[in-house]
């Protein structure tokens, strides 16, 4: 019996863990600006481990590192706004309704990235 129930955690334990990963990648609309959202996920009810990578023009690749509340990470709940080749607002929507808003901006001379 006793080992029944050591059998049976070790189970319910081992089901908890996911080792998934997203990634979600979107372009400018004249391809001068690639955006990923990469997630990592490894056990259920954790947050996903997201870094925010951007390449732009002729600049060396930057990124982002920080944790979103969501059950998935898809086009459901990420969402790119170019206003322009320049100008794109990242939002991520968690499970509690709450948005992560991310700006970027990328040009010839400079690229930025910032939660606002």
């Amino acid at each position: 019996m006793k080992n029944s129930i050591y059998l049976f955690l070790l189970l319910a334990i081992s089901s908890c863990k996911m080792n998934e990963e997203k990634i979600i990648a979107n372009n400018s609309p004249e391809k001068h600006v690639k955006v990923e959202l990469i997630g990592k996920k490894v056990m259920m009810g954790d947050p996903w481990k997201c870094e925010l990578k951007v390449k732009a023009y002729d600049f060396k690749e930057g990124s982002l590192i920080f944790e979103v509340y969501a059950d998935d990470l898809n086009d459901t709940n990420i969402k790119f706004d170019w206003a322009d080749e320049n100008n794109c607002t990242i939002t991520i929507i968690q499970n509690d309704d709450e948005k992560r808003v991310f700006q970027l901006i990328a040009n010839q001379n400079q690229v930025q990235v910032a939660e606002v």
